[in-house]
């Protein structure tokens, strides 16, 4: 009963409304509804200010560590420890004070992943900055290093419960991101060149592209 209970804690936590509450605050504005729409710590950064972005990202990287530090708090083992974590990553992507709607989860998992694998992190961190200097997308970089982590945590020996939770953490970012995918194929008319350029510029930037082109070829 306690490790349910825990859960259903660590549910909540993961589901304050980070980057819905200080968009309020700040602009009296509904962070769903402007910028790219994501109720994320970028979207906040680029939308609201780099202040209230990074606050954005601190707050909602603790709802990932917190969960796991009351698990071993209580004393839980390595699995239930994971599943908490986890849990609010859940409650961030599908928030029960917004009718379950919320962000992708980038931020809470990042928190997650430097209390569960600290060791694979800066090895993560690495990665990012390379991907993100070569595609300057922070989205296909937090896409990319996340589903690295279940290679990183079997080359580093975890343990076969931290190697799953590793593998649960891109699967739950790939279930929320399933209506973009959609998006993807859609946009792209079904051509591979125009799904990468997609992936590596962002949907904002390849419609404004498209945008450009036609009223170049429309004069």
């Amino acid at each position: 009963m306690e490790e349910i209970f825990t859960i259903i804690v660590s549910y909540i936590i993961g589901s304050f409304p980070t980057a819905y509450i200080l968009g309020k605050r700040k602009t009296n504005k509904d962070i769903r509804k402007i910028g790219t729409k994501n109720m994320g710590a970028l979207n906040v950064y680029k939308s609201i200010g780099k202040f209230y972005g990074f606050l954005t990202f601190l707050i909602d990287a603790t709802k990932g560590i917190l969960p796991v530090l009351i698990a071993y708090k209580l004393q839980f083992n390595q699995w239930w420890a994971g599943v908490c974590g986890l849990m609010a990553i859940i409650g961030h992507n599908w928030s029960i004070f917004l009718k379950f709607r919320g962000g992708k989860g980038a931020s809470t998992s990042t928190g997650l992943i430097a209390v569960l694998f600290p060791t694979e992190l800066p090895v993560a961190i690495a990665v990012f900055g390379i991907l993100y200097l070569l595609t300057c997308n922070v989205s296909l970089c937090i896409g990319f290093c996340l589903g690295l982590l279940p290679l990183l945590a079997y080359l580093y020996s975890e343990s076969v419960t931290l190697i799953i939770i590793a593998g649960l953490i891109p699967l739950i970012a790939l279930i929320r991101i399933t209506p973009g995918i959609k998006d993807l194929i859609k946009l792209s008319e079904g051509k591979m060149s125009n799904a990468i350029k997609i992936i590596v510029k962002g949907f904002n930037k390849f419609e404004e592209e498209n945008v450009l082109k036609k009223e170049k070829w429309n004069v």
